[in-house]
């Protein structure tokens, strides 16, 4: 076999190559199919048994949770039926002593005549005895063993000019028949402190306009 009749089979073997109905790009080839198919679901099964598409871990899957009970308000206290408790009366003595306001007064005024501190004196005395126990006039008091409120050493730099005034103020409600031992001692002490702060204003009032 000569060259040439070599050449021409291998030819003729390259071409009934590609002429295979099988071959990779051949023109009889199936077409290809470039479309995306999604894979198919997982199936999964219910507690019952039945199948479900529904995805594993789905919020369907999730127990359902139990309403959150709103806690009630607990109400409110009723208000109170006593209507007199914690309530002054500033006209308490109108009936029992009458003369009570002029009365003391007319002391604390004395007291302010007779002594330029007095009217300080006193009502440095009120703030002492409503600072330690409250307003019940247990600065007065004395007993024979000096442990009592009057000799605490808190209480050594007040002046006798406040206890003097408050005695006098105490004597002259006393020396009255309607209010002989019916006006309490710390109210006494009160109107006292109140009447010396009011007069030491209407002095200097008087002494600014004349």
């Amino acid at each position: 076999m000569t060259a040439l009749n070599l050449l021409i089979l291998v030819s003729l073997l390259v071409a009934a190559a590609a002429e295979c109905p099988f071959s990779n790009g051949g023109a009889n080839a199936p077409p290809k199919d470039n479309t995306y198919a999604p894979p198919p679901p997982t199936t999964t099964e219910s507690p019952a048994g039945a199948p479900t598409d529904a995805p594993a871990g789905s919020p369907s899957d999730a127990p359902a949770l139990a309403p959150t009970a709103v806690p009630t308000p607990a109400p409110a206290p009723a208000p109170s039926q006593n209507k007199t408790a914690g309530k002054l009366s500033t006209d308490y003595y109108a009936n029992i002593c009458p003369n009570l306001e002029s009365l003391v007064q007319g002391a604390v005024r004395g007291m302010m005549a007779s002594s330029p501190i007095a009217a300080a004196a006193t009502l440095r005395l009120f703030f002492h005895d409503c600072f330690a126990t409250g307003c019940d006039a247990s600065i007065m008091i004395t007993n024979a063993s000096n442990d009592d409120e009057r000799h605490n050493p808190e209480n050594q730099f007040l002046r006798v000019d406040g206890y003097n005034t408050i005695i006098q103020a105490k004597n002259a409600v006393d020396a009255d028949p309607q209010c002989t031992n019916k006006v309490s001692c710390s109210d006494i002490i009160a109107l006292a402190a109140r009447d010396a702060v009011l007069l030491v204003m209407l002095f200097n009032l008087s002494e600014l306009l004349y």
